[in-house]
């Protein structure tokens, strides 16, 4: 009998070449990967420019806040008390017996006592401060002075009242509001006509947009049909 022929074994057995397909394979997998890699970036930037040029012009822009004349409070002012409160009333301060923080007043007699909150003009700011004010039978300011110095001051103005808020473009009313004021209510019906799956995706739902693609387009109904 012939012993069979046994291929050597050990540290000098040279290392097996890989066929000449298996090498052609993946040098083109490898580029048919880069080039992939290259032309969804592509696709990515140029989607990136055209979302950005169709939306730029329709960004979110607050309203133009308008507001009324500022109130002066000096010595000698044709100032009647009942119009300082209401200024103070509509400005959204609290009437209390005694003001101890910004936003608070009292009135009681011929005398308002107030800590206002403060306001940055155009062409100073107004500290917050707590003054006393007082009034005469003839409906003027007597008086206007410091409650913790009790020296006299010139010359007071309290934060204009707001008066209204216009859009320059649309000339609408607009408020902003963050996420916890919307009722869950308006959330809910704006997710089931937009985007039912909003909170399960992160931006993009390739889901729906495989479903959307995969769905015939429906024509819409004219006038008339």
């Amino acid at each position: 009998m012939k012993a069979a022929h046994r291929r050597p074994s050990g540290p000098d057995q040279p290392p097996r070449t890989p066929p000449a397909w298996r090498i052609r394979m993946w040098f083109y997998l490898r580029h048919l990967c880069l080039w992939a890699l290259i032309a969804l970036t592509a696709y990515w930037l140029w989607l990136d420019h055209e979302v950005t040029r169709a939306f730029e012009h329709k960004r979110w822009a607050l309203p133009a806040r308008v507001f009324a004349r500022p109130l002066e409070l000096y010595a000698g002012a044709p100032v009647a008390q009942q119009r300082v409160v209401r200024h103070l009333e509509r400005l959204g301060y609290r009437r209390v017996t005694e003001p101890r923080s910004a936003g608070q007043f009292s009135a009681a007699g011929r005398v308002v006592e107030l800590h206002s909150r403060g306001y940055r003009f155009w062409d100073f700011p107004e500290p917050a401060r707590r003054v006393v004010i007082e009034f005469s039978a003839e409906q003027r300011i007597a008086a206007v002075r410091d409650a913790v110095s009790a020296q006299a001051v010139e010359l007071m103005r309290l934060e204009p009242p707001e008066i209204g808020r216009v859009n320059p473009h649309r000339f609408e009313d607009r408020a902003l509001l963050a996420y916890a004021e919307v009722p869950a209510r308006f959330v809910e019906a704006l997710v089931a006509v937009e985007d039912r799956r909003f909170f399960e995706h992160h931006g993009i739902d390739f889901i729906g947009l495989a479903r959307a693609r995969r769905e015939p387009a429906r024509p819409q109904a004219g006038p008339g049909r």
